[in-house]
């Protein structure tokens, strides 16, 4: 796993680098967070979530890096927490995605978006590429449909009653190519764990996918 020492280096450091992105899970920082991409990202290369808790209120929209660059998204593996509130998918590519690196996160859904609605959150993606994604690497990411209970002590996410939202993990696009997906955990998945569109060379080793909770 990558560590804030290693991470330190040539990374852009979101709860250092991007104003208005906290890691204390009741601050919505995915607007804050969105800004900072849109400004720096297509050339920092890496991103760098330091251990903590972000709760992500909305979707975040990744921009295309330059192919001799890619990015990177880091955290600490189970201590970067990213609290999954948003009504729509979590994390989305819409242009071509190549030698994209996703490391080392958290994600847990809740099942009611921020912000008081009654709603309940279902059929979502938590990280989605629209084009392409290709010679790439996803690991040791773990991604929850969860319940009151298993997140933070503020509980302000669930209810007692929720079921655990309806969720899919990755949708590696249209056209897959080059790509390995190791060591990820999802759990309570009711929709896809991963989809993977045509093209060659995708592998997916180690890990586990939990089906629908009940």
């Amino acid at each position: 796993h990558v560590t804030a020492r290693q991470s330190a280096s040539g990374a852009l450091n979101a709860t250092r680098d991007c104003p208005g992105v906290v890691n204390d899970g009741i601050t919505p920082v995915a607007a804050f967070l969105q800004r900072c991409l849109d400004r720096i990202c297509a050339s920092c290369g890496e991103v760098w979530l330091p251990p903590g808790s972000y709760l992500l209120e909305s979707t975040v929209t990744f921009p295309t890096a330059p192919p001799e660059i890619g990015i990177a998204i880091r955290g600490a593996g189970r201590a970067t927490k990213l609290l999954w509130m948003a009504e729509g998918d979590m994390f989305v590519w819409h242009g071509p995605a190549n030698g994209v690196t996703i490391s080392s996160l958290s994600v847990l859904s809740g099942s009611r978006p921020v912000g008081g609605s009654s709603a309940l959150l279902s059929n979502r993606t938590a990280f989605r590429f629209m084009q392409t994604f290709t010679q790439s690497l996803v690991e040791a990411v773990f991604i929850s449909a969860t319940r009151v209970g298993l997140l933070e002590p503020q509980r302000v996410w669930l209810s007692e009653v929720d079921e655990a939202p309806p969720i899919s993990g990755f949708d590696l696009s249209p056209l897959t190519d080059s790509v390995t997906v190791r060591d990820c955990q999802l759990w309570q998945i009711s929709g896809v764990g991963v989809k993977i569109g045509r093209g060659s060379e995708v592998r997916i080793a180690g890990g586990r996918n939990i089906g629908t909770y009940s």
